[in-house]
């Protein structure tokens, strides 16, 4: 289901009304992005640069692969949360945004040191993992007993607690998030075998690209995207 949210912004008594812009977010994944709400800390930043830009803004909340979907079509203005891929013709921003991506699990018997270990078991990742981490984790988990990818990250949590996987991938901060809600006696483990993952917004719209990139900057400034 997709939610819409308005953000409005009032622009200057005399002037045009301000064009709005309809986003394309990932579904419910708080602290960056609280679904049906119009905030989070990711939701916060393109708000605030999107304003920068003199523009009002409708959130539509999709799952990954329909976000870049709806960008190609032209169906919204721009989507959050994505990384550059070489079959596309769309446009990215610089990177404004990182995460600290883990493997967790609540299995005594699972140990990750590398990549590799993945292959051994039953795992669920975020949807477009494979495209985020890169070729050597497309690799690994090729070879797990199971591999899925979802776009809902509850339920992906669900599936750890109600072990029906041994290894779930996801953020940091998200996991945490919703541990402390619902499962807050739960022991688990966390296995920082991946890199920060950088990510961009995509467009279709070269020019609302750039005007993208100048607000930004101008938001946070001496900002490399972190």
């Amino acid at each position: 289901m997709c939610i819409g949210t308005m953000i409005p912004t009032c622009p200057l008594h005399g002037s045009e009304p301000a064009k709005t812009l309809t986003i394309g977010s990932p579904l419910n994944s708080p602290p960056f992005v609280f679904e049906g709400e119009g905030r989070g800390i990711e939701m916060d930043l393109v708000t605030s640069v999107v304003k920068k830009m003199g523009y009002n803004l409708v959130w539509r909340h999709l799952p990954p692969k329909r976000i870049r979907y709806q960008v190609a079509q032209h169906e919204i203005s721009f989507g959050i949360r994505s990384q550059a891929l070489n079959t596309d013709k769309l446009f990215y921003s610089r990177p404004y945004i990182q995460f600290q991506n883990v493997a967790i699990t609540m299995d005594p018997k699972v140990q990750i040191t590398s990549l590799q270990d993945l292959s051994k078991y039953s795992v669920v990742a975020f949807q477009n993992a494979k495209d985020a981490l890169g070729p050597d984790y497309a690799k690994a988990v090729s070879k797990c007993t199971v591999y899925m990818e979802m776009p809902n990250q509850a339920k992906q949590i669900e599936t750890l607690f109600r072990r029906r996987s041994q290894v779930i991938i996801l953020e940091k901060q998200i996991f945490t998030y919703f541990r402390e809600k619902f499962y807050p006696k739960s022991e688990v483990r966390m296995f920082e075998i991946f890199p920060p993952t950088s990510y961009s917004a995509v467009f279709s719209d070269k020019k609302l690209r750039d005007e993208f990139d100048k607000a930004l900057q101008a938001v946070t400034p001496g900002s490399n995207g972190n």
